[in-house]
């Protein structure tokens, strides 16, 4: 990632890219620039959590569904052949 305080010189990967060698933001303002840069990763961070949050709640139910229904069938099927006195659970 490029820092707008620090000068960044050619690397080795990027030979065809023209180094900055001159600093577009004082020196001061290093420590804004890396918390807008921590802020702006902590809102991806977030938007993720939010979208693997819905998409947990989207198959969950589902889920529940099936086992209410496998519950039903388990007391339909194996409830009657048990003898008196057990539990189907």
């Amino acid at each position: 990632m490029k820092s707008l305080t620090t000068p960044v010189f050619r690397s080795m990967r990027a030979t065809l890219e023209r180094p900055q060698i001159i600093a577009i933001l004082p020196a001061d303002m290093a420590e804004v620039e890396a918390m807008l840069q921590l802020g702006g990763q902590a809102l991806l961070d977030a938007a993720e959590f939010v979208l693997l949050r819905n998409l947990v709640r989207r198959v969950i139910k589902p889920l529940r569904r099936a086992v209410a229904v496998f519950r039903r069938i388990r007391q339909a099927v194996v409830a009657p052949m048990l003898p008196p006195g057990h539990s189907a659970v």
